[in-house]
């Protein structure tokens, strides 16, 4: 190696060196800047009446057994009062109908307490394992529900019409393909998003979502440094709270009416392993 290779390879570390010093920074004003937008922004707090989760059978519970159970308790009883909300209004528009459509619904945890909590609506669960489905309908059938209907498709699949969509954990981008579904189809939503580090740009999606956050954060890769931190940081509220205004900002630039709750009963956060 001459010496002017050698010199060349020390700009060249420098550069580098540089570079990284000026990503670390931009990378540091950014969260700055998200950490202030969490930090001002307010939710109004979610009133409801609390479920008495011991008079319920067991199949209306969520099913594993572990240290989160009452944490998706919690997830349930807010989703809940959401879906109250909208049923309430839903009914003084005198329907012959409603039907609540639980998006990603899985083994059907949200869709079946749904259905026991709102018999006069139709409860439809869309899911593309059969496995999940076939375990939503033994407890289904167990509890003597009548107002729940299978359907085995991915939700892009989906083509009936419905007037409420329910998503529970739909991860990543999959809740943003619910709200994209539900304001095409002029249907409410209420959602309780999770994953938020598998948030992809794709051919229909792309990020950030809002005016306000699109003046923000100058391009996506920015944008996806603020979601993998919501999933993996262990003080990751304001960040996955930052996700979420995006996605409210985004239904707001498209002049729907939203209403944005946090729950009252305080719950644990857990970062990703």
């Amino acid at each position: 190696m001459t010496t002017c290779e050698k010199g060349k390879g020390i700009v060249d570390e420098k550069k580098d060196s540089d570079s990284a010093e000026n990503q670390g920074e931009a990378e540091k004003t950014l969260l700055l800047k998200m950490d202030e937008i969490a930090d001002n922004y307010r939710y109004q707090e979610l009133d409801y009446t609390p479920v008495e989760w011991d008079s319920l059978s067991d199949l209306l519970k969520p099913q594993r057994k572990s240290a989160n159970n009452t944490k998706k308790m919690s997830q349930l009883q807010s989703i809940l009062a959401g879906v109250n909300l909208c049923v309430k209004h839903l009914r003084s528009q005198n329907l012959p109908q409603i039907r609540i459509v639980d998006f990603c619904s899985g083994a059907g945890h949200l869709g079946i307490f749904l259905a026991h909590n709102f018999p006069d609506c139709q409860i439809i669960l869309v899911e593309t394992k059969w496995g999940s489905l076939s375990y939503a309908k033994e407890r289904i059938d167990k509890l003597g529900l009548t107002n729940i209907t299978l359907c085995l498709a991915h939700m892009e699949q989906f083509t009936g019409s419905f007037e409420l969509g329910v998503s529970l954990h739909a991860c990543g981008s999959l809740t943003d393909i619910v709200l994209k579904d539900c304001i095409k189809r002029n249907a409410a939503i209420v959602s309780s998003p999770c994953c938020y580090g598998k948030i992809v740009n794709s051919e229909s999606l792309a990020y950030p979502k809002s005016e306000r956050f699109q003046d923000i954060v100058h391009d996506h890769n920015e944008y996806f440094t603020v979601s993998r931190l919501a999933d993996h940081e262990s003080n990751n509220e304001n960040y996955m709270k930052c996700v979420d205004i995006d996605r409210i900002e985004h239904l707001r630039d498209l002049w729907l009416p939203v209403r944005e709750y946090i729950q009252t009963q305080t719950v644990d956060l857990f970062p990703k392993e």
